[in-house]
């Protein structure tokens, strides 16, 4: 009956046991927030003894570790209620750490290029577009020159082509940047008209 219910919203329906979806959510959702929480108070902790971590984190890193933000308590419980399952991957991502810390203590190029080489081949196999557990983000940056009107001016250019701005981030100016605008997508198509829409104005788009 539940099948029949939601195939009415046009979704794909994959049915597992509880054993194993458990599995896949730990591998693929849970695993990861827990690397990207601990990560960031990795971090966290070198920038309580140099503040120049955090000023230089901004970009890559904190899209990276975007996850590290999800709600504590909410994630309290899944982590609490999957702990027999994340153990043994928490153990398992243990070894794969340790196989890069063996590579870099004898120096071992050949053994990290091929394992970057390995995981690049995995992950350009993943669907793209497919929604997930862990949700896709569709965002650009945008610079812009520093002048009243500036932000209006994207946002109207934007709503006049029709495109769906879930997002706006005004990411402090630097000396060497006039201004720098994160823009944020609901879908990979809102954003692919967006970044043309960009360039016809002659804003620089970047990723």
């Amino acid at each position: 009956k539940l099948t029949g219910l939601i195939k009415l919203t046009k979704a794909h329906i994959v049915h597992v046991n509880p054993e194993e979806h458990d599995e896949i959510v730990g591998a693929i959702s849970h695993l990861p927030h827990i690397i990207a929480v601990a990560l960031v108070n990795q971090v966290r902790g070198y920038n309580e003894k140099n503040p120049l971590n955090s000023v230089l984190a901004a970009g890559g890193f904190r899209d990276i570790t975007r996850i590290a933000s999800s709600d504590p308590v909410v994630w309290r419980d899944i982590l609490i209620n999957n702990s027999g399952v994340l153990l043994k991957l928490l153990k398992d991502w243990n070894l794969e750490i340790q196989t890069f810390i063996h590579m870099l203590e004898a120096g071992d190029g050949e053994g990290i290029e091929r394992a970057f080489q390995e995981a690049g081949i995995f992950r350009s196999q993943l669907p793209e577009r497919r929604k997930g557990m862990i949700h896709s983000i569709y965002e650009c940056y945008v610079d812009v020159p520093d002048h009243p009107g500036i932000i209006g001016k994207v946002a109207t250019e934007l709503g006049n082509s029709r495109i769906n701005l879930s997002n706006i981030h005004i990411i402090e100016s630097r000396e060497d940047v006039p201004g720098v605008l994160r823009l944020s997508f609901r879908t990979q198509e809102d954003l692919d008209q967006a970044v043309a829409k960009m360039d016809e104005i002659g804003f620089p788009v970047h990723f």
